[in-house]
Protein backbone atom coordinates (compact mmCIF):
# COMPACT_ATOMS: atom_id res chain seq x y z
CA UNK A 1 0.00 0.00 0.00
CA UNK A 2 1.64 3.28 -1.29
CA UNK A 3 1.79 5.46 1.87
CA UNK A 4 3.71 8.89 0.77
CA UNK A 5 5.39 11.38 2.99
CA UNK A 6 6.34 15.02 2.73
CA UNK A 7 9.48 13.80 4.61
CA UNK A 8 10.64 11.32 1.24
CA UNK A 9 10.37 14.90 -0.09
CA UNK A 10 7.86 17.43 -1.53
CA UNK A 11 7.03 20.19 -4.12
CA UNK A 12 6.68 23.96 -2.99
CA UNK A 13 4.71 26.32 -5.10
CA UNK A 14 3.34 29.34 -4.23
CA UNK A 15 -0.80 29.07 -4.17
CA UNK A 16 -1.04 31.73 -7.08
CA UNK A 17 0.81 30.37 -9.16
CA UNK A 18 -0.69 26.84 -8.57
CA UNK A 19 -4.14 28.44 -9.22
CA UNK A 20 -2.77 30.37 -12.32
CA UNK A 21 -1.50 26.84 -13.66
CA UNK A 22 -4.54 25.37 -13.08
CA UNK A 23 -6.92 28.58 -14.37
CA UNK A 24 -5.02 29.01 -17.69
CA UNK A 25 -6.48 26.83 -20.74
CA UNK A 26 -3.55 24.40 -21.38
CA UNK A 27 -3.90 20.90 -23.15
CA UNK A 28 -3.54 17.95 -21.62
CA UNK A 29 -0.06 17.42 -22.82
CA UNK A 30 1.00 20.85 -21.98
CA UNK A 31 -0.15 20.58 -18.53
CA UNK A 32 2.00 17.52 -18.46
CA UNK A 33 4.84 18.74 -19.03
CA UNK A 34 4.86 22.29 -17.01
CA UNK A 35 4.20 19.55 -14.49
CA UNK A 36 7.02 17.00 -15.26
CA UNK A 37 9.17 20.66 -15.33
CA UNK A 38 8.15 22.04 -11.83
CA UNK A 39 8.98 18.58 -10.38
CA UNK A 40 12.38 18.36 -12.18
CA UNK A 41 13.19 22.19 -10.44
CA UNK A 42 10.39 23.16 -7.92
CA UNK A 43 10.98 19.28 -6.82
CA UNK A 44 14.74 19.74 -6.00
CA UNK A 45 14.36 23.15 -4.81
CA UNK A 46 15.50 25.27 -7.53
CA UNK A 47 13.83 27.78 -10.42
CA UNK A 48 15.56 26.05 -13.61
CA UNK A 49 17.00 23.40 -14.70
CA UNK A 50 19.06 21.62 -17.68
CA UNK A 51 15.99 19.69 -18.59
CA UNK A 52 15.44 17.64 -22.26
CA UNK A 53 12.73 16.40 -23.86
CA UNK A 54 14.07 13.15 -23.33
CA UNK A 55 13.94 13.50 -19.40
CA UNK A 56 10.50 14.65 -19.49
CA UNK A 57 8.85 11.83 -21.71
CA UNK A 58 11.10 9.51 -18.92
CA UNK A 59 9.36 11.06 -16.02
CA UNK A 60 5.81 10.76 -17.80
CA UNK A 61 6.49 7.12 -18.07
CA UNK A 62 8.06 6.97 -21.51
CA UNK A 63 4.90 5.89 -23.10
CA UNK A 64 5.60 4.24 -26.39
CA UNK A 65 2.45 6.93 -28.12
CA UNK A 66 3.94 9.62 -26.52
CA UNK A 67 7.35 10.97 -28.83
CA UNK A 68 10.04 13.12 -28.01
CA UNK A 69 9.03 15.77 -31.01
CA UNK A 70 6.04 16.13 -29.28
CA UNK A 71 7.82 16.93 -26.07
CA UNK A 72 10.09 19.53 -28.01
CA UNK A 73 7.08 21.18 -29.65
CA UNK A 74 4.90 21.24 -26.71
CA UNK A 75 7.94 23.36 -25.08
CA UNK A 76 8.35 25.28 -28.04
CA UNK A 77 4.92 26.26 -27.79
CA UNK A 78 4.68 26.97 -24.28
CA UNK A 79 7.56 29.40 -24.28
CA UNK A 80 5.95 31.35 -27.04
CA UNK A 81 3.72 31.91 -24.67
CA UNK A 82 5.94 32.75 -22.44
CA UNK A 83 4.93 29.90 -19.66
CA UNK A 84 8.45 28.53 -19.93
CA UNK A 85 11.75 30.40 -20.04
CA UNK A 86 15.62 28.99 -20.88
CA UNK A 87 18.74 30.27 -19.78
CA UNK A 88 21.53 30.02 -21.87
CA UNK A 89 24.62 28.37 -20.46
CA UNK A 90 28.39 28.15 -21.29
CA UNK A 91 28.68 24.44 -22.41
CA UNK A 92 26.03 25.21 -24.88
CA UNK A 93 23.33 23.91 -23.46
CA UNK A 94 20.20 25.58 -21.98
CA UNK A 95 18.64 25.99 -18.21
CA UNK A 96 14.58 25.67 -18.62
CA UNK A 97 12.58 26.68 -15.96
CA UNK A 98 8.38 28.03 -15.61
CA UNK A 99 8.26 31.61 -15.86
CA UNK A 100 6.87 32.53 -12.26
CA UNK A 101 5.02 35.69 -13.14
CA UNK A 102 2.11 34.51 -14.41
CA UNK A 103 0.46 37.80 -15.67
CA UNK A 104 3.27 37.51 -18.67
CA UNK A 105 1.88 34.26 -19.50
CA UNK A 106 -0.35 34.61 -23.51
CA UNK A 107 1.42 38.14 -23.99
CA UNK A 108 2.89 38.79 -27.64
CA UNK A 109 6.15 38.39 -28.28
CA UNK A 110 7.26 40.18 -31.17
CA UNK A 111 9.38 37.40 -33.12
CA UNK A 112 7.87 34.23 -31.65
CA UNK A 113 10.78 33.25 -30.58
CA UNK A 114 12.53 33.15 -33.98
CA UNK A 115 15.95 31.18 -34.24
CA UNK A 116 18.05 34.68 -34.00
CA UNK A 117 15.91 35.36 -30.62
CA UNK A 118 17.05 32.16 -29.38
CA UNK A 119 20.65 32.99 -30.31
CA UNK A 120 20.41 35.89 -28.98
CA UNK A 121 19.60 34.36 -25.98
CA UNK A 122 22.41 32.00 -25.62
CA UNK A 123 24.43 34.68 -26.25
CA UNK A 124 23.05 36.84 -22.74
CA UNK A 125 26.13 34.95 -21.15
CA UNK A 126 28.91 34.85 -23.28
CA UNK A 127 31.53 37.48 -24.12
CA UNK A 128 32.58 38.22 -27.63
CA UNK A 129 36.12 38.32 -28.04
CA UNK A 130 38.95 37.06 -30.93
CA UNK A 131 39.71 33.01 -29.94
CA UNK A 132 43.15 33.46 -28.56
CA UNK A 133 42.90 36.22 -26.14
CA UNK A 134 43.06 35.35 -22.49
CA UNK A 135 39.90 33.81 -21.47
CA UNK A 136 38.25 30.38 -20.86
CA UNK A 137 36.35 28.24 -22.74
CA UNK A 138 33.34 29.10 -20.61
CA UNK A 139 33.61 32.80 -21.58
CA UNK A 140 33.17 32.07 -25.36
CA UNK A 141 30.06 32.36 -27.28
CA UNK A 142 29.16 28.82 -29.33
CA UNK A 143 30.24 30.12 -33.07
CA UNK A 144 33.52 31.06 -30.95
CA UNK A 145 33.98 27.36 -29.25
CA UNK A 146 33.03 25.82 -32.88
CA UNK A 147 36.05 28.33 -34.89
CA UNK A 148 38.32 26.87 -32.01
CA UNK A 149 37.31 23.44 -32.46
CA UNK A 150 37.91 23.68 -36.03
CA UNK A 151 41.25 25.73 -35.50
CA UNK A 152 42.41 23.05 -33.09
CA UNK A 153 41.72 20.17 -35.43
CA UNK A 154 43.58 22.16 -38.39
CA UNK A 155 46.40 23.73 -36.49
CA UNK A 156 46.04 26.65 -38.24
CA UNK A 157 45.29 30.32 -36.49
CA UNK A 158 43.20 32.99 -38.72
CA UNK A 159 44.46 36.26 -38.26
CA UNK A 160 42.20 38.95 -36.69
CA UNK A 161 40.08 39.87 -39.96
CA UNK A 162 39.81 36.13 -41.31
CA UNK A 163 38.77 35.17 -38.04
CA UNK A 164 36.07 37.86 -38.28
CA UNK A 165 34.73 36.61 -41.45
CA UNK A 166 34.88 32.71 -40.37
CA UNK A 167 32.92 33.90 -36.74
CA UNK A 168 30.28 35.44 -39.24
CA UNK A 169 29.68 32.31 -41.34
CA UNK A 170 29.70 29.90 -37.97
CA UNK A 171 26.98 32.40 -36.44
CA UNK A 172 24.93 31.79 -39.56
CA UNK A 173 25.22 28.00 -39.45
CA UNK A 174 24.48 27.95 -35.86
CA UNK A 175 21.21 30.08 -36.61
CA UNK A 176 20.04 27.62 -39.45
CA UNK A 177 20.80 24.64 -36.98
CA UNK A 178 18.75 26.26 -33.98
CA UNK A 179 15.82 26.75 -36.87
CA UNK A 180 15.86 22.78 -37.19
CA UNK A 181 16.57 21.49 -33.59
CA UNK A 182 15.08 24.44 -31.23
CA UNK A 183 17.31 23.74 -29.49
CA UNK A 184 21.24 25.53 -28.53
CA UNK A 185 23.14 22.21 -27.23
CA UNK A 186 21.57 20.36 -30.55
CA UNK A 187 22.30 22.96 -33.21
CA UNK A 188 26.30 23.03 -31.32
CA UNK A 189 26.73 19.54 -31.90
CA UNK A 190 24.80 19.41 -35.58
CA UNK A 191 27.17 21.94 -36.66
CA UNK A 192 30.11 20.69 -35.22
CA UNK A 193 29.20 17.11 -36.82
CA UNK A 194 28.98 18.57 -40.09
CA UNK A 195 32.59 20.40 -39.03
CA UNK A 196 33.69 16.93 -38.01
CA UNK A 197 32.77 15.29 -41.27
CA UNK A 198 33.55 17.56 -43.75
CA UNK A 199 37.25 18.34 -42.21
CA UNK A 200 39.31 15.31 -43.77
CA UNK A 201 38.00 16.56 -47.57
CA UNK A 202 38.28 19.96 -46.71
CA UNK A 203 42.04 19.83 -45.70
CA UNK A 204 42.72 17.57 -48.55
CA UNK A 205 41.61 20.01 -51.14
CA UNK A 206 42.86 23.08 -49.09
CA UNK A 207 40.24 24.61 -47.69
CA UNK A 208 41.47 26.83 -45.12
CA UNK A 209 38.05 29.06 -44.69
CA UNK A 210 36.11 26.03 -42.67
CA UNK A 211 32.50 27.82 -42.32
CA UNK A 212 32.56 30.33 -45.08
CA UNK A 213 32.92 27.12 -47.30
CA UNK A 214 30.21 25.03 -45.40
CA UNK A 215 27.76 27.64 -44.53
CA UNK A 216 26.29 27.83 -47.66
CA UNK A 217 26.01 24.03 -47.95
CA UNK A 218 24.78 23.44 -44.66
CA UNK A 219 20.76 23.03 -45.48
CA UNK A 220 21.85 20.54 -47.89
CA UNK A 221 23.66 18.24 -45.85
CA UNK A 222 21.25 18.71 -43.25
CA UNK A 223 18.71 17.41 -45.73
CA UNK A 224 20.44 14.07 -46.36
CA UNK A 225 20.11 12.94 -42.46
CA UNK A 226 17.14 10.45 -42.25
CA UNK A 227 15.04 10.51 -38.64
CA UNK A 228 16.67 8.69 -35.92
CA UNK A 229 16.31 5.28 -35.96
CA UNK A 230 14.08 4.46 -32.08
CA UNK A 231 16.63 1.74 -31.31
CA UNK A 232 19.28 4.74 -31.95
CA UNK A 233 16.91 7.10 -29.46
CA UNK A 234 16.08 4.50 -26.80
CA UNK A 235 20.33 3.56 -26.86
CA UNK A 236 20.89 7.31 -26.32
CA UNK A 237 17.99 7.34 -23.98
CA UNK A 238 19.66 4.85 -21.87
CA UNK A 239 23.16 5.61 -22.27
CA UNK A 240 23.26 9.03 -22.55
CA UNK A 241 25.49 8.58 -25.09
CA UNK A 242 24.86 10.52 -28.30
CA UNK A 243 24.65 9.24 -31.73
CA UNK A 244 25.37 11.18 -35.01
CA UNK A 245 24.47 10.31 -38.88
CA UNK A 246 27.65 10.29 -40.95
CA UNK A 247 26.29 11.76 -44.47
CA UNK A 248 29.19 10.46 -46.27
CA UNK A 249 28.91 6.64 -45.15
CA UNK A 250 25.26 7.00 -44.86
CA UNK A 251 25.11 5.30 -41.25
CA UNK A 252 24.62 6.40 -37.73
CA UNK A 253 27.57 5.90 -35.32
CA UNK A 254 28.12 7.01 -31.78
CA UNK A 255 29.87 10.69 -31.53
CA UNK A 256 33.08 10.72 -30.05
Amino acid sequence: MASPQVEQGAITIAHDLFLAINRTDFTSLEIRTIDAIIYLTYGAGKTKAEIQAEDIRYLLGAEKKLRTDRIEETITRLRGRRVLFRQGLANGSQLLGLQKDYELWDKPIDDKMSPTTLVEEVFNNYSSRRVGDKMSPGQLSPPERLLDHAQSKSNFRYGISAWRVERKYAKQMYVEAIAVTKDAAAAYNLVQDCLDESHAWMQEHGVKFMFTFLASRFKAWYSLIPRKPREIAENEEATGRRWRYHVRNKQWEEAR
